[in-house]
């Protein structure tokens, strides 16, 4: 009823009106107005009275965006303590939104729940490298995995991290690795200390030497192959992020495509990114996507790293009739 009430108005990105979405027991309403806000609770109670069923409003949270976020918050509808503050947020899916959130505090909390994860592990002075890999790729990076889907991981290079180390010790300042190396430190730690002992209270695990006996390079490699068996977690943000331009050839059309399209000028110009494009067709189509979209910009760059080619030696294939597109 939702979907079909006129008087209820939604978010509306080019010619697609978004209202509502729902996942298992989670419900999500886009309202463009107070009076679509006031009709939506009108037919949610309908629902209500007709299955017998209620909402726990202790758990109902609103968030303003756009114009409404600028209103002063005493006019909003219920009152401020109703809605969301700036930089604070509310979690659907345990996904977070929010107003200008600090996404860095936000992977910060979420390492530290890794690590403590990593911290708790029992007889880990009887385990070798191999039940570590395990434990490392289980409990520290399965916890943080899930929300590769939809924020940005801003991984660090080498070189960038030396010249951040080396500022703060210029100015005579406390250095404070940066996600990745809070990350890397956390890890290595784990995996080649006798007796780990990691910090809780510390961002990363740093000022011992951990006395690694293999290269860092081959810490990703398969153990019957020499490697740890670890997860490349750089590889694995890149990874993850080429994936959603790989979805934009699915045959299901899902509703964050028409998104995409908006922003693209059209479906047809999905193929853009499937073409052999040079360094100024990136660019330009890097910039098709709004600056504020950070994360799907990221996602843009992580394919184009990859360098992934669709396969057009079709004589070789099998059952050609059966494919949806060419291979990527």
């Amino acid at each position: 009823q939702v979907k079909d009430n006129p008087n209820i108005k939604g978010i509306t990105i080019g010619d697609h009106e978004f209202k509502i979405r729902h996942f298992a027991d989670d419900t999500f309403a886009m309202l463009k107005d107070d009076a679509s806000l006031n009709e939506f609770n009108s037919e949610v109670n309908t629902f209500f009275k007709a299955s017998a069923m209620s909402e726990n409003f202790t758990k109902r949270d609103n968030i303003a965006i756009g114009k409404a976020n600028r209103r002063d918050r005493n006019t909003l509808p219920g009152g401020p303590s109703k809605w969301i503050k700036n930089g604070d947020t509310l979690t659907t899916l345990g996904i977070p939104f929010g107003n200008n959130f600090n996404e860095e505090t936000f992977w910060l909390s979420k390492i530290k729940k890794a690590k403590k994860a990593l911290a708790n592990a029992r007889y880990i002075k009887q385990m070798n490298l191999s039940g570590r890999s395990k434990l490392v790729n289980a409990n520290y990076y399965g916890t943080l995995r899930y929300y590769l889907w939809t924020l940005d991981f801003p991984c660090t290079t080498k070189k960038q991290a030396k010249l951040e180390r080396q500022s703060a010790e210029a100015n005579g300042t406390t250095y404070k690795p940066d996600l990745t190396n809070t990350i890397k430190s956390d890890v290595e730690r784990f995996l080649w200390r006798r007796d780990p002992e990691l910090d809780l209270d510390q961002q990363g695990s740093l000022g011992k030497h951990l006395g690694i006996w293999m290269a860092r390079k081959s810490h990703s490699h398969p153990r019957r192959k020499g490697g740890a068996g670890l997860i490349n977690w750089t590889d694995h943000v890149t990874s993850f992020q080429a994936q959603w331009i790989i979805k934009l050839i699915h045959p299901r059309q899902a509703e964050w495509m028409k998104i995409i399209d908006f922003w693209l000028g059209g479906a047809e110009f999905r193929k853009d990114f499937f073409l052999d494009n040079s360094a100024t067709d990136w660019k330009i189509l890097i910039n098709r996507i709004p600056p504020t979209a950070t994360f799907f910009r990221a996602c843009i760059k992580s394919f184009r790293k990859l360098g992934l080619k669709q396969d057009l030696k079709l004589s070789e294939m099998k059952n050609v009739e059966t494919l949806r597109a060419q291979p990527i």
